[in-house]
């Protein structure tokens, strides 16, 4: 599965995932409740697994009765994860890890853009995701012994496979770290659906913070 998603599934197992209930329990005044159903407390486990809107998207991708069954036994994240990826197959491992991915990423934009995504939404988003993956894959697999003119067409390919979806942005960001000037350096490009340059901004500033933040 795509590196970010592994990061992602390492930060939540390590408990530096930050959630409202991660971030007041590191002395950042914030709301407890959760972002979707407003009632309950938002942990990795609620939101991830427990939030109702989670609970309609497992059910989505034929996995709630999986998850349900595993988190009976052990009300823990990180011992829910490990066993999910030990007794699922390979396919269902990926999708497990890439719906917890878009189920965070629909929560982030409804607290910061007040864009609800639909259940079916969240769902589509992650297996739109992971097929765009394998097909990256596939044709680097595919190519190393190809012609320089067969390559080519495959990078433009997975440039054109990078682009947001229809409607959207993408934005990445980079950080450096100089121990020496007590500094972080910040770098944001910001692209639309066509891949074309939108915005870009870089800012620097002090003290150091961990890579994570």
């Amino acid at each position: 599965m795509p590196p970010k998603i592994k990061n992602f599934l390492w930060r939540v197992c390590r408990g530096c995932f930050p959630t409202r209930a991660r971030l007041n329990s590191k002395g950042i005044a914030c709301p407890l409740n959760c972002v979707h159903c407003n009632n309950n407390y938002e942990d990795s486990i609620h939101v991830l697994i427990e939030c109702p809107k989670a609970v309609q998207v497992w059910q989505n991708a034929n996995l709630w009765d999986t998850v349900d069954r595993v988190i009976r036994q052990d009300y823990n994240i990180s011992a829910l994860i490990f066993t999910l990826l030990q007794n699922l197959s390979s396919g269902k491992c990926e999708l497990m890890a890439t719906i917890m991915w878009s189920l965070w990423k629909c929560r982030n934009m409804k607290l910061w853009q007040q864009h609800n995504e639909t259940n079916s939404q969240v769902f589509q988003h992650a297996t739109h995701l992971l097929e765009e993956w394998r097909a990256v894959q596939t044709i680097r697999s595919s190519s190393t012994n190809q012609p320089i003119h067969t390559q080519v067409r495959h990078r433009r390919y997975e440039e054109d496979n990078w682009k947001p979806a229809s409607g959207r942005y993408k934005c990445n960001i980079d950080a450096s770290f100089s121990t020496s000037l007590n500094r972080v350096r910040l770098g944001i490009c910001l692209r639309d659906d066509d891949g074309a340059f939108v915005l870009a901004r870089t800012e620097w500033f002090a003290p150091l913070c961990d890579v994570d933040v």
